[in-house]
């Protein structure tokens, strides 16, 4: 379900989501072979909010929390025995971005990542980055970031990324039809 608003030059888009249904994951050729079989719910929020300054001058606002709800049972198998119980897990994260539009073709923006709900709590992740669109139909982004959500034998592992990307449309699309 989504709903958008304009308050003069701020643009409001908010939505809810849910999602239900039955849940099977096997891990048969890990370390330690186990499945799962049960039911999940997801459930979501967004909101996009963008305030233009002038017709090439924004700034935009945006972030979904997901949260899910599983309940069934655990199967494990150590090489002789099978062994179930009962498993119920709920996870749950967000992002929030914020990116300014300071001229016709570049952007720059920050970005947080937050588990805050999980086996392991409070697994962050930062993100800048610098963006330029020589033509409507490219792009060219930066970015740099830290994501601290990572582990690695047991011990939490810091991740840094540096990311440069280039993105381009060919094709027919809404402006020329090919």
């Amino acid at each position: 379900v989504k709903t958008s608003f304009d308050v003069g030059n701020l643009s409001f888009l908010t939505g809810l989501s849910f999602a239900t249904g039955h849940s099977r994951v096997n891990h048969l050729y890990a370390d330690h072979p186990h499945a799962f079989a049960g039911k999940t719910k997801l459930y979501g929020f967004d909101l996009t909010a963008k305030y233009m300054i002038d017709s090439y001058r924004d700034i935009s606002f945006q972030g979904e929390y997901l949260y899910r709800d599983q309940k069934g049972t655990k199967y494990e198998y150590d090489g002789s025995t099978l062994e179930t119980a009962e498993l119920k897990k709920k996870q749950g994260g967000f992002y929030t971005q914020l990116v300014f539009k300071f001229d016709r073709r570049w952007r720059a923006g920050v970005q947080y990542n937050l588990i805050n709900k999980n086996d392991q709590n409070n697994l962050p992740a930062y993100y800048a980055m610098l963006e330029y669109s020589p033509t409507e139909f490219s792009r060219i982004r930066f970015q740099v970031g830290q994501n601290r959500a990572f582990f690695h034998d047991g011990k939490r592992k810091t991740v840094n990324e540096f990311i440069l990307q280039f993105n381009f449309a060919i094709g027919a699309h809404g402006a020329h039809p090919f």
